[in-house]
Formats: C-alpha cells, sequence, structure tokens
C-alpha cells in the first residue's frame, strides 16, 4: 500500500505517466467483483454487475486497487443479506464507474 501511495504521489507531481497503457477497464472491474464474491457471500451479500465496454488510458494495478477498496469498503461497511450493483458505463464526454448499495437481490 505505501508503494501504491508513493506512485500516486508521483503521478500528481509529475506528468510522467509510467505504468499507463490503454486499459480495458471493464476487464478490471469484472476481476474486482469475481475477487469479492467470496467475502459478500460470506455475509450473505449479493454482487452484480453491469458494465459497458470502456478503454482507456490508465496505469491498470492503481486501477484495479482504487476499485477494489471501493468494493471492499462497501461489502465491509453494507448490512448483511443487502445487495451491491457495480456499475460501468462511458460516452464520448465521460467515464462512470458507481457502486450502489441496497436492500434488493439481483
Amino acid at each position: 500500500m505505501f508503494n501504491s501511495l508513493l506512485r500516486i504521489s508521483g503521478l500528481e507531481t509529475t506528468n510522467k505517466k509510467e505504468g499507463f497503457c490503454t486499459t480495458d477497464v471493464r476487464a478490471i472491474v469484472e476481476d474486482v467483483v469475481d475477487l469479492y464474491h467470496p467475502l459478500a457471500e460470506e455475509r450473505d451479500i449479493t454482487l452484480s454487475s453491469e458494465l459497458d465496454a470502456v478503454t482507456m488510458l490508465a496505469d491498470p494495478n492503481l486501477l484495479f486497487q482504487a476499485v477494489a477498496n471501493v468494493l471492499d469498503n462497501a461489502i465491509k461497511y453494507s448490512n448483511e443479506k443487502c445487495g451491491h450493483r457495480t456499475a460501468l458505463y462511458h460516452s464520448k464526454s465521460y467515464r462512470d464507474c458507481r457502486e450502489r448499495c441496497g436492500n434488493w437481490r439481483g
């Protein structure tokens, strides 16, 4: 985690994009959702996703960590037996990744 913080700090203070490449964001989000399914099942939480195909210039490792952090916190701090939906949308002018929790299933 410390290395990630240093990496983010370096990106903010310089214009270096070392580690950046064209990244399949949907594949990363799918991997994170798959990784967190067992933790969600332990708490009787349903995970689902609605993902558009999105590619962008990004550091795939940092993106994975960011999405994992959001989903990890969402699962940890939600009530048992709720549902989480991770959504990824895009248009010509924006890319949007959302995590939603509710008392619904599916």
